[in-house]
This record gives C-alpha cells, sequence and structure tokens, in this order.
C-alpha cells in the first residue's frame, strides 16, 4: 500500500547554567526547525501462524532546515558544541518488521537503515515491542 508523509520538527532549549555540584555546566540557547516529506510502499504478509512481516521502502526529501549552533560547557574544563542544520539531501529507507501474535498480547521485531544519496550519511535500526 502507497503512503505519504509530511514532518515538521521544531526543537527549542532555553540556555541556562546549573549552579553547586562537583562540575556545574553551561547550556546555550538552542532553536531548530525541519521539514520534510517521504513517498513510501507497505506490504504486509502472512509467515506463518500468528507471524505476519511488514516491509516498507521510502524515498525522502528535507524541504527546509535551520537552527542554530548547539553548545555546552563544564567552565574552565569543556567545551563542546554540534552545527546547525542546513537543509537535507535525498534519502532511501527501508525495514521488515515482524508481528507475532499470542492471544491477546503482540510482539513485533523490526530492522531497517536509511542511506543519504550523497553517500555520507546512513543509519541503522532496530526496535523491539510489546503490547497487550
Amino acid at each position: 500500500m502507497p503512503f505519504a508523509g509530511f514532518r515538521v520538527s521544531y526543537l527549542s532549549l532555553d540556555g541556562y547554567t546549573e549552579s553547586g555540584g562537583s562540575f556545574p555546566a553551561e547550556f546555550d540557547d538552542f532553536d531548530s526547525t525541519r521539514t520534510s516529506v517521504r513517498l513510501g510502499v507497505e506490504g504486509r504478509f502472512w509467515a506463518a501462524e500468528n507471524i505476519d512481516l511488514i516491509a516498507t521502502g521510502a524515498w525522502g526529501t528535507g524541504l527546509s532546515a535551520s537552527g542554530d549552533d548547539a553548545s555546552a560547557s563544564i567552565p574552565d574544563m569543556i567545551g563542546f558544541g554540534a552545527p546547525g542544520l542546513d537543509e537535507e539531501d535525498d534519502w532511501v529507507e527501508g525495514s521488515i518488521e515482524a508481528l507475532i501474535a499470542s492471544g491477546r498480547s503482540q510482539v513485533s521485531v523490526s530492522i531497517g537503515g536509511r542511506v543519504g544519496t550523497d553517500g555520507d550519511s546512513s543509519a541503522i535500526f532496530g526496535r523491539v515491542g510489546v503490547s497487550w
């Protein structure tokens, strides 16, 4: 079955300074916004009694992304940061999920991955879920 998705993500952190403790940290203000679109297909297949498999493949693209650099420090010791977001490139992703039912309970196990079409970004993931 085909699907389409549109996502807008916004993240904001008001900067603060910890007081007390051995290593009080300082965190700077941070704001980030990202919009993206996904198009894909999903198929559900019967594998065995009480076991269904769901295979998903999708293409996505970032429409816009902007954000401040994130930074924090432990004064007089160490500082670290991450660059703000740039517009995201296209990516392809896929996953396979097994749904195992037993009475009113269900276990879900999945594995998947995502690769940027620019060739320098990729991710792999696994999930386990239980419902009753």
